[in-house]
């Protein structure tokens, strides 16, 4: 399987520079640019937002290293960037869910998340992204829901007993 998409993906970087590049040619050149003045602007956008970590203020910061002046009026335009950036990357993850596996968990299945050790109720299986609605206590003992991708999910119930930071919700035998 093919790793899933994630928000710094080469192809998102280059994607968002190339959605960008006209709104910040018009903020550097007022529609006065050469292809010289495309290619360089569209190379340091695309260094610029080769992060996950960003928005309008550090993507700026980053431009100011490679010798741009901006200012306020850039910082907001590339602000937009930051919100672009997540709808390509659903459409990618949509993309990649259909070409890579079905989803292998099921509606009302206890599971825990590896990474936090948090032990939920499937409420909901978003099958086109391959990411589920989870019902769960958090540390303050509130239910609540939250977004988790398949990868990041297990059934085991061994390893649900033995993972010694993982917090059930109330009612849910495992």
């Amino acid at each position: 399987m093919n790793k899933r998409p994630s928000l710094d993906t080469a192809l998102i970087t280059r994607a968002l520079a190339e959605h960008m590049l006209p709104r910040v040619l018009e903020w550097c050149y007022a529609g006065d640019e050469t292809e010289a003045d495309k290619e360089g602007t569209l190379r340091d956008l695309t260094k610029a937002f080769d992060t996950s970590d960003m928005d309008g203020y550090k993507i700026a910061a980053k431009l100011d290293w490679m010798g741009w002046d901006p200012d306020a009026e850039l910082v907001e335009i590339l602000n937009l960037a930051c919100f672009r950036r997540h709808d390509l990357r659903s459409q990618l993850d949509k993309k990649w869910a259909a070409e890579n596996q079905p989803p292998i968990f099921s509606e009302n299945q206890t599971v825990m998340d590896i990474n936090r050790g948090t032990v939920g109720v499937i409420k909901k299986v978003i099958a086109e992204e391959l990411c589920y609605l989870i019902e769960y206590t958090n540390g303050s003992g509130n239910l609540v829901t939250e977004r988790f991708r398949q990868e990041t999910l297990t059934d085991d119930l061994e390893a649900l007993k033995k993972k010694k930071k993982a917090r059930p919700i109330e009612g849910v035998a495992y």
